[in-house]
């Protein structure tokens, strides 16, 4: 998780890295999918990557060489 100050270029890093190593990015943003608060503060991963998996449909968060 990456936190900060809004339009500090924090999405673009990630997404620059993940492209130059190569790997498949899975954005989760929390102001767009705010029903997604709770799953992320139960800190069980599972349930986080099950909700990424099948309740947003944003791909396989264990899918190999995914971010």
């Amino acid at each position: 998780m990456i936190r900060g100050a809004r339009q500090v270029g924090k999405s673009t890093l990630v997404r620059i890295f993940a492209r130059k190593q190569g790997l498949k990015l899975i954005e989760v943003n929390l102001e767009r999918h705010p029903d997604l608060i709770t799953e992320f503060q139960s800190m069980d991963v599972k349930r986080v990557i099950r909700e990424i998996d099948f309740g947003l449909g944003l791909g396989n968060a264990l899918e190999r060489n995914t971010l």
